[in-house]
């Protein structure tokens, strides 16, 4: 791999300007994986070399030099040259409050010091993970007596918190294989997040919970893709590389310009979602009435889903496996969670949908009537933390109002 990084890190130096953005996207990805296998050996600062070479280079794509500016921003912080880091973050920060949001090139390029040629003149623009990534370390950084002013960073919403003590099972004593936790009925949960599932399927914390999901992405993409296919298909020019295409080109830039491009129509839908009509079947099964036609105004959650999934079924879409999708299950979700926490799941990944396309929350509790309850859970292990997209994902859905916690499981002494 560190072969391949030095072979990609030589061809982006050595010039080459006007190959394919397929060719250019291939590089990107040459160079992150080395620069990840250079950070589990714990070279952090050579792994900021060669990211500080890449950033402003012509020939790498928007949506690569963005990830690789965060990545840079933290191999800098660990590599002890904080205050490049902190420069870097406050940079982003700025630019970011003007109505533009792009990042000048030059800016950055003064900041690196590169060795690099090639530097490229267009704008540099996170997409909101990235964006809240880098804030995260400006607020890590940004202290005294590197910085007696804070920097006015916008607030998190913070999730819930409880701390459970479980017991670990290990085959053969405390340096044996880790087989599990045990549960409160004496079975072994294989996994921290299946303990913690069980917690709570077993009553505790007073709601009756009726199902636990393991929750991935594949749910919040599946609600994203069929309550805002109208959008994703719109039939803008040149919004599709070819006819085979699954998505449009914009959705996974990063940088907003997917909603900004179809501002009225995502606007409209997002209204829709919001203002849904309720529904009163909480229990997971398919409403008898389905409808077969396109979404109305007036229709809930659950209709608008079922007509999606009867119009579309089977038609190649990002974030959709036709022979893994739960309808019921999907119906169940968006009823449950209602219109403003649905409407800010698909808002979040029409900005951002790459950035928000990973870190969900672990699991989704679900009750029926008369609590009619959702509510998500991300689950950390001992010596877990959140990621930047699990806190992004938490940001979003507490401020939607939405029941988010995290559950720390902790080893019983």
């Amino acid at each position: 791999m560190l072969v391949a990084l030095e072979e990609a890190r030589s061809l982006l130096l050595g010039g080459g300007e006007g190959r394919s953005p397929a060719w250019c996207a291939v590089l990107g990805r040459v160079i992150a994986a080395g620069c990840a296998q250079l950070r589990r050996q714990g070279e952090h600062g050579a792994s900021a070399r060669v990211l500080c070479d890449t950033i402003g280079h012509s020939m790498m794509p928007q949506r690569w030099r963005a990830a690789l500016f965060v990545q840079c921003v933290k191999d800098l912080d660990r590599a002890g040259q904080q205050e490049r880091a902190c420069r870097l973050c406050e940079a982003a920060h700025t630019s970011h409050l003007d109505a533009n949001g792009h990042l000048s090139s030059s800016s950055v390029a003064s900041i690196l010091e590169s060795s690099g040629g090639g530097s490229s003149t267009e704008a540099l623009q996170l997409g909101a993970v990235q964006l809240m990534a880098v804030r995260r370390v400006l607020k890590k950084l940004a202290v005294p007596p590197r910085r007696w002013k804070k920097p006015a960073l916008p607030s998190l919403a913070a999730p819930r918190e409880v701390h459970l003590r479980g017991d670990e099972v290990l085959d053969g004593g405390d340096a044996g294989r880790r087989l599990g936790w045990r549960a409160a009925d004496g079975s072994i949960a294989r996994g921290v997040e299946e303990y913690v599932r069980l917690h709570y399927l077993s009553g505790a914390g007073g709601t009756p919970w009726s199902k636990g999901v393991h929750l991935e992405n594949a749910l919040f993409l599946s609600l994203f893709a069929l309550l805002m296919w109208d959008a994703l298909f719109a039939p803008l020019p040149g919004a599709f590389g070819s006819s085979s295409s699954d998505a449009p080109d914009d959705l996974l830039s990063g940088c907003g310009s997917f909603a900004s491009r179809r501002a009225d129509i995502v606007g409209a839908l997002l209204k829709r979602i919001e203002s849904a009509a309720p529904d009163e079947q909480l229990d997971g099964t398919v409403p008898q009435d389905t409808p077969v036609a396109s979404p109305r105004a007036h229709l809930s959650l659950s209709a608008r889903l079922a007509a999606a999934h009867a119009a579309h079924y089977g038609e190649e879409c990002i974030g959709l496996d036709w022979s893994r999708l739960d309808l019921p299950l999907l119906q169940w979700t968006a009823t449950a969670l209602g219109g403003r926490v649905v409407a800010a799941i698909c808002r979040a990944l029409a900005d951002d949908y790459g950035g928000f396309s990973h870190g969900a929350p672990d699991l989704l509790l679900l009750a029926d009537r008369p609590s009619a309850a959702a509510r998500f859970v991300e689950v950390k292990g001992p010596n877990d933390r959140l990621s930047d997209s699990q806190v992004a994902w938490c940001d979003v859905l507490a401020r939607a109002g939405a029941d988010v916690e995290v559950a720390y499981v902790e080893r019983c002494v």
